[in-house]
Formats: C-alpha cells, structure tokens, sequence
C-alpha cells in the first residue's frame, strides 16, 4: 500500500490503556483520540516498527477477516489517524512552539492581613493575627495603583481572612475604579445580612471555602460553627446575584462524604468549584495525619469524575492539576508569570503558595510592582523555568498538557523549585488521564485498577507504581 510507505509515526506517539480500552495521544500537540481496537492494534503496529508490508495480513489473521477488507480497514484506520494528527504524512512536522504572552501578568494576588478568626488546620498562611508591619490603608491603595500600572486585569483579596481588615471595601473599590477585576477569597464569616448589601456592590466574584457538606466535618478543620457562616454566605451572595465560586480542601476523613459536597455545591448556580486534597503546606505541615494515602490522591481525579458526572450535568468541577484543554500548549503553572502575590507587609512573591524566604523579591513600597515584574532576577527564575527545564518534566509524556502542575504544591514536597514529586506527578497523570477519556468517544471513563501507559519506548509500561512511593517526611 502506497500510502503505508508515506506514514511517519509521532516520535512521542503514547498509547494509553484501560480496562481494554485505548486512547491514542500525541504529545507534541497534546492532542487524544479514543481507539477502536483495530485502529489501536494498527498504531501500535506502526509504532513498533515492525514491517508495513505484513500489516494487513496481521489485521486478517487478528479479527478473522478476509484480505480486500482487510487492506480497505487498514487505508481508512491510517486516513482516520492521519486527520486525527496520530499519525503524520511524509514527514513530521516541527513542534509548535510553546510561546508566552507578551503581557502575561493576569491577576496579582494580595494577601492583605494575616489576621483570621477561623485556625484552620491546614492554613498555608499559618493565618493566626496580623503582622506588626502589614500595609496601611495610603499605601494598600498604592498598590491597588501599581497593580493596574503593571498590566494586570484582576486583583485577588485574601488572606488570613481579607475581611479582617476594616478598609477591605475602600480599597477593593479603588481597585474597580481603575479598570481592575476585584475578587475576593473568604471563609464568609463576615457577610452577613448587614455587610452583603456592601460586599455585592464591591466585588466581581467571591469565592467561599467550603470544605465538607457535614458540619462536623467541615468544622474539624475550621472551627466550629464555620460550616454554619460558610454556607450562610454563599446563600446571601447568591441571592444578591453576586458570582461566587468554592474552593474545598479534601481531608482524608472527609473523602467518603465527597459525593454530597458536590451535589451541595451543584444545587446551588456557583460559578467553579475548585478541589484540592490536603498537602504539607504552612500549619498542615503538623497535620499530616489528616492528608490522603498516596493512593487516594491518585485515584482522587476517578473518584471525582464519577461523583461529578452523577450529580451534575455542569463542567464547574476543577481539580486541582487541571489538565489543559485538548489541543491547547501549556508550558508554565503561572507561578511568577501569569500571577503574583504580594504578602501582607509588601514584599512581592511568585506566587500565594510560594511564600517562603528564598522566594521573596523586592517590596511595593520599595520599588514599582511593575519594575519588579520585568527585572527581579528571582521572578525572572521562575518566568523562564518552564515545564521542558524542570526534572522530571523534560522527558515526561504529559509535559505539555501539564506545564510542570503547580509549583506551589510539587515545593511542598520537594523543597526545590526545579523538581517534582512522583506522588503529585502520579496525580497530574492521572488527571490528564480522566480528561482525555472523558472528552474522547461517548465521554465514558473506563475503570482503571491497573493503569497502562504506554510510552513511545515501549508498548506497555505500568503507570507510576505505588511501590516505594513516599511522602516527604513529617517535620518535628
């Protein structure tokens, strides 16, 4: 066949299987296909190499079929993959290349007080009172103005508990009064029938931490009584037709009960539903008992995908590690490019997660944010690490579907910018894995028990085993 000869094979064609099921992947261009079994059997043909020639006597004896329908199957399957990007014709065409924005700073994100009145047990901020040094009202409308000089199109609130600070609202106001997207991130403790009036005229989106739908699980981590205020403020927001999103954080006692705080959550019109399971940052560094088993964060993406699609026909759910669009280059998380963070005394960080003293730049009363954006060689570090120079990313299938998964999170484990973690990276895997199934064929995702990942090297492999897979240590 004339147009076998033609065929050129991805060089990083991966095939990925489950349950008996296949999908067909394209790193380069982060682009998946679901498989028939005879258009899964041909790739895997064509990818190892193996004689063009025999391929359609191969198909004959495999599925029982006589030879023209056989040579027939074998043209359609290579036209099929050939338009589908599996496969190339004459020659592979050079890697797009993954470039970034000219003006990429999208939202700046303002711890303003470290000040909270909940403690919750994982608080990544260590929120506790605020800071002798934190930014006064004068100069946290400065920054409001350095914010909008440097480009960027949001300004995030948090905290601590952003409410904490009485000039919350003057300042968030300033901030849409110069052109800025002003979001808020609370535990909704203060908005009550008296404030909402105030807090819907003031903000483009609020989002609301909502842990667990049962109180006592909610509250184990919060503080009592915070499951009550939480979810009596996205009531009053909503009301006030104010856009809310969630953000829920996954402790392993709360896991079981995942399923009712989806369907809470999809009763209701919220915007996005951000989920994260537990990691070792801040004061949950001292809860380490709380997080997930290794292998509960890996299945997590299963587990969430088949209580979500149960509950809700709606696409709200976001993991965290969220994988990119099919077809769509991701080569950074955003830390220090699309985002940065200012603490609440000023000094300016890649990003809310990275807090820590090797990261810390320069500080707004100091130096423009905008000075500091372009040339801290801090910032510059992590604006250029993208995906390809950090280990183990350069050499991983997903690399440019994944950007390297937040920063942020692999740091937690690692202690080291520039590495990640197998366990955090199992979980991206798989969350790569729940997306393409889910959005290739019928949208069904196979059960996985023992998941296959078949790299371009060879035609199975298993994919990241359990075995010798560990946490990093707990901290005295």
């Amino acid at each position: 066949m004339e147009l076998l000869s033609r065929v050129v094979v991805p060089s990083r064609l991966a095939l990925i299987h489950r349950d008996g099921q296949t999908l067909g992947y394209n790193p380069v261009l982060n682009l998946w296909h679901r498989l028939s079994e005879e258009q899964a059997e041909v790739l895997r043909w064509l990818r190892a190499g193996r004689d063009r020639n025999l391929l359609t006597a191969y198909l004959r004896r495999r599925f029982h079929i006589a030879e023209p329908a056989a040579a027939a199957s074998a043209r359609h399957i290579v036209e099929w993959c050939v338009l589908r990007r599996l496969l190339y014709l004459d020659r592979e065409p050079e890697p797009p290349k993954v470039s970034l924005p000219a003006n990429p700073l999208a939202a700046v994100y303002w711890i303003c007080t470290q000040a909270c009145n909940l403690r919750c047990t994982y608080c990544y901020q260590e929120a506790m009172v605020a800071r002798p040094d934190e930014l006064n009202t004068e100069e946290a409308l400065d920054l409001v103005d350095q914010v909008a000089e440097a480009g960027a199109r949001t300004m995030v609130f948090t905290g601590g508990e952003p409410f904490s600070r009485r000039d919350l609202l003057t300042v968030a106001r300033h901030a849409r009064s110069v052109g800025l997207n002003a979001n808020v991130i609370t535990n909704g403790h203060y908005i009550t029938e008296r404030s909402i009036a105030s807090v819907a005229e003031t903000f483009d989106v609020v989002t609301v931490s909502l842990d667990h739908a049962r109180p006592e699980h909610h509250d184990k981590q919060r503080g009592e009584g915070s499951w009550k205020r939480a979810t009596q403020a996205i009531r009053l927001l909503l009301e006030a037709e104010v856009k809310v999103d969630v953000n829920s954080v996954l402790a392993r006692f709360g896991l079981a009960d995942v399923g009712e705080l989806l369907a809470f959550v999809n009763e209701q019109p919220i915007g996005q539903h951000r989920i994260v399971a537990q990691f070792p940052m801040g004061r949950g560094s001292a809860a380490r008992d709380d997080e997930l088993s290794p292998q509960e964060i890996i299945e997590l993406p299963d587990r969430l995908h088949a209580v979500h699609t149960s509950t809700t026909d709606g696409p709200r759910l976001r993991p965290e590690g969220s994988y990119s669009d099919k077809g769509r280059l991701r080569a950074h998380c955003g830390a220090g490019l699309s985002e940065v963070s200012v603490d609440p005394e000023g000094w300016v960080y890649p990003c809310k997660l990275l807090q820590y003293p090797e990261f810390r730049t320069q500080n707004v009363r100091d130096a423009r944010l905008a000075d500091i954006y372009a040339n801290n060689p801090a910032l510059q570090h992590t604006q250029k690490n993208v995906a390809k120079r950090l280990q183990p990313c350069a050499t991983c299938i997903i690399r440019d579907g994944c950007g390297g998964g937040c920063r942020g999170i692999q740091y937690s484990f690692t202690g080291s910018y520039d590495t990640s973690h197998p366990l955090f990276c199992a979980y991206l895997r798989r969350q790569f894995e729940v997306r393409a199934w889910s959005s290739s064929g019928d949208g069904s995702v196979p059960p996985s028990s023992t998941n296959t990942f078949a790299g371009p090297e060879r035609s199975s492999s298993t994919f990241f085993p359990l075995s010798g897979l560990r946490l990093r240590e707990k901290q005295p």
